[in-house]
């Protein structure tokens, strides 16, 4: 193995990331290669959802208008707090002032990502009627209880925010830190573009 290469296999196995980073490096400590690992006598949830003591909450018991974002939620800055105000209560995220900034980011991105595939609906109006069909059979057979997963291609199901929304706990997931620094890029190359135009 090349040298480079087995010094950052190393690395990466010294830090049992298990998909974490943290930015700030103090808000998670090292873990051992053996936390990482599952337990033979762990419990394999079923469905996708994580299970509730993960969360800390009764996900079916998170009321509708925190974990489904509707065209009123996203239509201005004030709407999308609103929104994430409601899901931190829904879900007991206590973050101090200046996480919720970065978290923010992050969640509105989310929020936008879930709403945009609920309201999807395809140009072709023949694969729309099937479309909105499985949609609406999913919704029902979801609001009865019963398992979707297995009847239904993801793209049919209706999505919700989760417990990790705003970028996991206690430290934002790899792909939500990549996220959040792709946004900062964007709004960056925005804001010369403001000045630039003026």
């Amino acid at each position: 193995m090349d040298p480079p290469v087995a010094a950052a296999v190393a690395r990466a196995a010294r830090l049992g990331s298990g998909g974490l980073t943290c930015p700030l490096k103090s808000c998670c400590p090292n873990r051992s290669d053996a936390s990482t690992k599952p337990r033979d006598d762990a419990p394999r949830p079923t469905s996708p959802r994580l299970p509730e003591r993960w969360i800390g909450v009764d996900y079916d018991q998170v009321p509708d208008d925190a974990k489904t974002p509707t065209d009123k939620d996203l239509e201005s800055d004030e709407a999308v707090r609103a929104l994430y105000e409601r899901w931190r209560r829904a879900f007991n995220k206590k973050r101090d002032h200046a996480e919720m900034v970065c978290r923010f980011k992050i969640f509105r991105y989310i929020a936008e990502e879930v709403h945009s595939h609920n309201t999807y609906v395809p140009d072709d109006p023949e694969e729309a009627a099937i479309h909105l069909q499985k949609r609406r059979e999913a919704e029902l057979l979801l609001s009865k209880g019963e398992d979707v997963h297995s009847r239904f291609d993801d793209w049919h199901l209706p999505r919700e925010l989760g417990p990790l929304s705003d970028g996991g706990d206690p430290c934002l997931r790899i792909r939500d830190y990549d996220r959040y620094k792709m946004i900062e890029e964007i709004v960056a190359r925005r804001a010369v573009k403001d000045v630039a135009v003026e």
